[in-house]
């Protein structure tokens, strides 16, 4: 879950921690770190794979120096309480996913790509056009001029644009899928179809 609220918060640059166990949670003396930066196309699972590597490298070195007696430990200065550490990923909580283009298009990017999955059988970020919820899957931002929140800026050949706070960028959603009942039995399409299926024209609103 960490990877998703540090995507989600916008961080930029993470990293891993190895330090011995004791009797609290995270307080044991640290024997190696590792920075990774997070790039504006990470998910949680590219994230997780960065940090899982920069482990693999660190272990080796750490294991002969402590084989070799001369490992150096770092003292973590205290212990965290429990509302220092992020909840766990609630994914039943609506109100996080929702999309609401009077955010900036950052905001919205980050949280889409938080909410990433293996798979598009699980539910993820939304909208709700015509009373009726879609997935948003993928995303990116573009720099131009965006028509106001909620406003189509640009259709494209794979997705669309849409304004948002941000009055320099759109968000351009290139993957949607309906969140009907059904959604686990479809893929996630280009958002292309979406813009076909109803019509839709540069100007017009989505929300």
């Amino acid at each position: 879950d960490i990877h998703r609220w540090q995507i989600l918060n916008g961080v930029k640059v993470s990293g891993t921690t190895i330090h011995y166990i004791d009797e609290f949670f995270d307080t044991g003396n640290i024997v190696g770190q590792r920075k990774c930066i997070v790039s504006d196309d990470d998910t949680p699972q590219s994230l997780f794979e960065k940090q899982a590597l920069d482990s693999a490298i660190m272990i080796p070195g750490i294991l002969d120096d402590i084989e070799g007696g001369i490992v150096r430990t770092y003292t973590q200065s205290c212990r965290l309480s429990k509302d220092k550490y992020f909840p766990a990923w609630d994914w039943k909580d609506e109100d996080l996913r929702l999309i609401d283009f009077n955010e900036s298009a950052k905001n919205i990017h980050d949280k889409i790509r938080s909410c990433n999955q293996e798979s598009y059988e699980y539910v993820g970020c939304y909208f709700k056009f015509r009373d009726k919820k879609y997935f948003v899957r993928k995303s990116r931002i573009e720099n131009r001029p965006s028509k106001g929140p909620g406003i189509i800026a640009v259709i494209g050949d794979d997705g669309f644009g849409v304004g948002t706070q941000t009055s320099d960028n759109v968000l351009y959603i290139e993957k949607i899928q309906s969140a009907d009942a059904f959604f686990k039995f479809r893929r996630a399409v280009g958002a292309c179809k979406f813009v076909k299926k109803h019509g839709l024209r540069v100007g017009d609103h989505i929300i």
